[in-house]
């Protein structure tokens, strides 16, 4: 999961701005195992506002992208003499896999002042 939080708003001018983030897999260690390990991360984003209506009606807007690659082990321990063979179902879980997390965020606001002394968003 994530948390997004936006608390800005349009104004007058418009103006925007762009991330990207990398997590280069060469910069990952082993797992506690000393196993390696190739997580790799992309993560991009961008966000617009300005004005609809010049003083009185703003917009602004935000997107990002997560594309996440991190790679897990699974193993279990022999099983002790005189103990139940590991299911079959269990058994197939052992090895490498890769977990990943690709979230995509969009959010938008409007404000509208329509006098002074009031305002919606």
């Amino acid at each position: 999961g994530f948390v997004n939080v936006v608390t800005r708003s349009g104004t007058n001018e418009t103006h925007g701005e762009a991330i990207y983030l990398n997590r280069n897999p060469r910069l990952t260690d082993t797992d506690a195992f000393g196993r390696p390990q190739e997580n790799i991360q992309h993560q991009f984003g961008a966000s617009l506002g300005g004005p609809l209506v010049r003083q009185k009606l703003f917009y602004f807007v935000t997107a990002e992208q997560n594309f996440l690659r991190t790679p897990y082990f699974v193993q279990f321990d022999p099983q002790p003499a005189g103990s139940p063979a590991l299911p079959a179902e269990l058994a197939r879980l052992q090895g490498e896999d890769t977990s990943t997390n690709d979230t995509t965020s969009l959010f938008s606001r409007a404000d509208w002042n329509p006098t002074a002394r009031h305002s919606f968003n």
